[in-house]
C-alpha cells in the first residue's frame, strides 16, 4: 500500500477521500440519488500531498 512523507496510508486518519464526480453524477446527488465518482484521490491532511488514486477496477467495487 503506497504512503505519503508522514507515512499514513489510505486507512490512516490523517488521511482523506477526494471523490471526483461526473456533471451527471453531480445532478443525480442533488436529486438525493447516491452516483458512483469517476475519480477518488488520496490526500495527506498532515503534508497535504496526494499520493494514491483508485484504479478503474477498484472503482467498480467502491461504495458510496
Amino acid at each position: 500500500m503506497k504512503t505519503c512523507n508522514c507515512g499514513n496510508n489510505r486507512l490512516s486518519h490523517d488521511v482523506s477521500e477526494v471523490p471526483e464526480y461526473s456533471n451527471w453524477s453531480i445532478f443525480l446527488i442533488s436529486m438525493g440519488i447516491s452516483a458512483k465518482p469517476i475519480k477518488v484521490e488520496y490526500t495527506c491532511n498532515k503534508c497535504k500531498k496526494t499520493f494514491d488514486a483508485l484504479g478503474t477496477d477498484e472503482l467498480k467495487h467502491w461504495v458510496t
